[in-house]
């Protein structure tokens, strides 16, 4: 048999009246249910403040991981940079006409510069430029009247940077102006 809607309504209201005499001074009392509302509203903050404090969390160890990434491929790279110098060396100092041997190692320089390209890495750009110190290191100074003062006069080791990293400065002499 289904229960009659109305009766079932008297039966919510007797268990209230009968209910403990807790659950209703707080119904009763509005000086409790403010505290509540503030308790509540505290813990609400609290929770807000976490998950924001958890997003940036989040976001500082995906930065801190990127960072990571970057110096760790510096790192590799620049280990590697004297293999290609020393090739390069060989290839230059190579009389003309060598043969194929010259050819393959100029074929290992190329497939070298284009793995660096690929990973973002180019050379500092010295010829004709002005000596910029956040790219480059002054070996020496030489004095001259043809060049002006502060232009790279000559490279003695090549500089390689990322767009936002220099892996290794450029070493090269510097104009400056004669005594």
């Amino acid at each position: 048999m289904t229960p009659d809607p109305e009766e079932q309504e008297d039966d919510a209201t007797d268990a209230l009246d009968e209910g403990d005499d807790e659950a209703q001074s707080i119904v009763e009392d509005p000086d409790t249910v403010r505290a509540k509302a503030a308790e509540r509203d505290q813990f609400l903050d609290q929770l807000k403040r976490s998950m924001a404090d958890f997003q940036n969390y989040k976001g500082r160890v995906e930065r801190e991981k990127g960072d990571l990434r970057k110096f760790v491929r510096a790192d590799v790279i620049r280990a590697m940079l004297p293999i290609l110098d020393n090739l390069e060396r060989a290839v230059s100092a190579a009389p003309e006409g060598v043969g194929p041997l010259v050819d393959g190692v100029r074929i290992v320089i190329a497939e070298f510069h284009r793995v660096l390209e690929q990973h973002g890495v180019r050379p500092v750009k010295t010829e004709g430029a002005k000596f910029d110190p956040s790219q480059m290191e002054a070996v020496m100074m030489v004095p001259s009247d043809e060049a002006d003062e502060g232009a790279v006069l000559d490279v003695f080791e090549k500089g390689y940077r990322t767009d936002d990293l220099v892996i290794r400065p450029a070493r090269v002499s510097v104009a400056r102006k004669p005594d």
